[in-house]
C-alpha cells in the first residue's frame, strides 16, 4: 500500500472511531442495553406515565427507571420530582440527581427552579445534592451561591463545599470563595451552625486562613460555633499530621488552647464535643483535661464518655475513680502519648434502666428525651389480638413510673406531628413520671410517623445529651423517607451539638436495623430489638415464617 493509501485508511479509521463515540451512534443496532430508539422511547413514556401514579412508591420507581435511561428528557423529569409532596418520591429524585451531568438540568441549579426557588424544600435538597456530584465546580460560582440564602440552605451548601474540596472538585481561583467562607464564619447574623460549617469548609479550602479564625471561635457566645472552632482546629492539626508527633506541630498549640477554653463550658453538648476530640488527640494535655473532667462532670452520659476516652488512650481498664488515672498521668511526659498496650477488653459502660424486670427501656442518661412512635404501624393488631402499642405500653409505664428524680426529661409521642410534654425539658420531681403517664394515656394519635420534624423539635433546645426512640424504625411521614439519607443527614444535624441516639426497634427487619445501626454507632448510642409479632404458620411447608 502506498503512502496515499495508508493516509486515506488512517483517516477513515479515525472518522469511524469518532462517529462511534457520538450520542445515539449504534441506535439502529441496539443502542443502550441493545435496545432500539423506539424501544427506548417506549420505556421513557412508560416511566413518564408512572410519575402520575397515586402511590409515592410508584413515582419513586419511575424516578429510578428514568435515571437508567440517562437522557436529557429523563433528567428534567427527575428534577421536577423534587417538588413531590411525598418524601419517598422526592428522596428518590434527590438521590438520583447526585449522578446527573446533563447540562440543561445543571443550568437550572442556581436559578429560580433551584437554589433561588421559593420552595424551601427544593432549595435544601439541591444544596445537599451539590456536594455529591462529580463536578468540577468553579470556586467563584460556589461563592455566588453562598450569598443571600436562608440559614439551612447555606449550611447544606457549606457542607457541600467541604465535600467538594475534599475530593478536589473545586477549580479556578479561590480568593473570592475563601473570603466568602471567612465572612460567613464571622457573621453575627448567621446561626452558629452556619458559622461552624463555614469554618469546616474553610479548613478544606484554605487551612492557613482558618488559623486566624478557629481559635477565636472557641470563645464565641454561640455553642455550635464554639464546637465548630474546636473541630476546625482538630482538622487543621490533623492535616499537618502533628497530633501524634509525625510532623511539625502546626496547629497543636492552638488546638490545646481551644480544648482548655472549653474544659469548663456550661453547655453540656460543647463538653461532649470536647471529650470526643480529646479521645482522638493522643497527647498528655488531653489526658490531663479528661482526668479533671472525671471528678467534675455531672452528666452521666458524659462521665461515661470521659472514662471510655481514657481507656482508649491508655489501654488500661480503670473506670470512674479518678485516683488511678491521676497516678498514670504523673508518669506521662509532655507531648504525644506512648502507644497504649491493652490489658484486656475494655468493659462496657454502665447504663441505667428506668425499671427493673424484663419490660424496661434503656435510660442511659440524666438528660434525655423519650420519643414514642404512635403512627399507624404501631397501632396494628398482632396475631394475639392486641396491638403493638398495647404491648409496648408496659415498657413505657415502667420507665415513667421509676423516672429518677433530677433527670432533665421530656416525653415526645408523635405520629403526623410531635406532641411534646412538657413544652421544654424539665427536671423530674417525684410526680413527673405520673403526670407524664397521664398525658400519654390521654393521647389518641394516628397517621404517618414524622420522626424528622420530631427530632427537629427535640434537638432545638440543645440541653439534652441523649434521645431515646421507641419505634418500628420506618418513618412513614415527614420531609425524608429514605433511611440511608435520613441517617446521614441526622448525623450531620448533630455534628456541632452531639447527642447520643438510643433506639428500641420493634419488629424491625435487618435492612431497617442496619441503617439505624449507623446512627447508633456514629453517636455512641445503643440498639435494642424487641420482637412482638407472632410467628405465622406456613401451611404448605409446615414451617414457621416471619411476619
Amino acid at each position: 500500500m502506498d503512502n496515499v493509501g495508508r493516509k486515506w485508511w488512517s483517516w477513515s479509521l479515525g472518522l469511524l472511531m469518532v462517529l462511534g463515540c457520538l450520542p445515539g451512534a449504534g441506535a439502529q443496532s441496539g443502542g443502550q442495553d441493545g435496545l432500539s430508539k423506539r424501544e427506548l422511547r417506549a420505556q421513557f413514556e412508560d416511566a413518564k406515565s408512572q410519575l402520575s401514579a397515586p402511590r409515592p412508591a410508584g413515582r419513586a420507581s419511575a424516578v429510578r427507571k428514568l435515571k437508567k435511561l440517562d437522557t436529557c428528557e429523563a433528567w428534567e423529569l427527575i428534577f421536577a420530582v423534587l417538588d413531590d409532596g411525598q418524601a419517598e418520591a422526592a428522596d428518590a429524585a434527590q438521590l438520583a440527581l447526585r449522578d446527573c451531568d446533563e447540562k440543561r438540568v445543571l443550568e437550572k441549579w442556581a436559578g429560580r427552579e433551584g437554589l433561588r426557588s421559593k420552595a424551601l424544600g427544593r432549595r435544601w435538597r439541591i444544596a445537599e445534592i451539590t456536594g455529591w456530584m462529580a463536578g468540577p465546580f468553579e470556586a467563584r460560582q460556589l461563592s455566588g451561591w453562598l450569598r443571600g440564602a436562608d440559614d439551612e440552605t447555606t449550611r447544606l451548601l457549606l457542607r457541600s463545599v467541604e465535600r467538594l474540596a475534599q475530593r478536589d472538585c473545586i477549580v479556578g481561583g479561590r480568593d473570592q470563595l475563601v473570603n466568602r467562607l471567612a465572612s460567613l464564619a464571622r457573621s453575627s447574623r448567621a446561626s452558629g451552625a452556619v458559622n461552624a460549617s463555614a469554618l469546616m469548609a474553610l479548613a478544606q479550602v484554605d487551612g492557613m486562613r482558618l488559623a486566624s479564625l478557629a481559635l477565636p471561635a472557641t470563645a464565641s457566645k454561640k455553642p455550635k460555633l464554639r464546637v465548630g472552632g474546636l473541630l476546625a482546629l482538630e482538622e487543621w492539626a490533623s492535616q499537618n499530621q502533628s497530633l501524634e508527633g509525625k510532623g511539625p506541630e502546626v496547629g497543636v498549640s492552638q488546638l490545646e488552647e481551644g480544648c482548655r477554653r472549653l474544659a469548663k463550658d456550661k453547655n453540656v453538648l460543647v463538653r461532649r464535643a470536647l471529650y470526643s476530640v480529646l479521645k482522638r488527640v493522643p497527647r498528655r494535655s488531653s489526658v490531663e483535661l479528661l482526668v479533671d473532667a472525671l471528678s467534675q462532670e455531672e452528666a452521666i452520659r458524659l462521665r461515661e464518655e470521659v472514662s471510655h476516652a481514657l481507656q482508649q488512650l491508655s489501654g488500661l481498664r480503670y473506670r470512674g475513680d479518678p485516683r488511678p488515672w491521676r497516678a498514670w498521668l504523673k508518669e506521662l511526659k509532655p507531648g504525644p502519648l506512648p502507644v497504649p498496650v491493652s490489658s484486656g477488653p475494655v468493659p462496657k459502660a454502665e447504663g441505667r434502666s428506668a425499671a427493673s424486670g424484663g419490660e424496661r427501656l434503656p435510660l442511659n442518661s440524666n438528660r434525655v428525651a423519650l420519643l414514642i412512635d404512635l403512627s399507624g404501624s404501631v397501632q396494628q393488631k398482632l396475631k394475639t389480638g392486641n396491638t403493638r402499642k398495647e404491648v409496648l405500653d408496659g415498657y413505657i409505664e415502667n420507665t415513667l413510673r421509676r423516672l429518677p428524680v433530677g433527670t432533665l426529661f421530656q416525653l415526645v409521642p408523635y405520629a403526623a406531628k410531635p406532641h411534646p410534654w412538657p413544652d421544654e425539658p424539665r427536671l423530674a420531681d417525684r410526680r413527673m413520671g405520673q403526670r407524664a403517664q397521664e398525658y400519654y394515656d390521654g393521647l389518641h394519635l394516628a397517621g404517618p410517623g414524622d420522626l424528622w420534624e420530631t427530632l427537629e423539635l427535640t434537638l432545638a433546645g440543645g440541653e439534652l445529651d441523649s434521645v431515646l426512640i421507641l419505634s418500628d424504625g420506618a418513618p412513614t411521614g415527614g420531609f425524608h423517607w429514605d433511611l440511608g439519607l435520613f441517617v446521614q443527614l441526622t448525623l450531620e444535624r448533630v455534628r456541632f451539638a452531639p447527642v447520643s441516639f438510643d433506639l428500641v426497634l420493634v419488629d424491625a427487619g435487618k435492612r431497617i436495623t442496619g441503617h439505624w445501626q449507623g446512627l447508633v454507632d456514629g453517636t455512641g448510642g445503643t440498639m435494642t430489638s424487641v420482637r412482638l409479632a407472632a410467628a405465622k404458620q406456613d401451611k404448605k411447608k409446615g414451617r414457621r415464617t416471619k411476619r
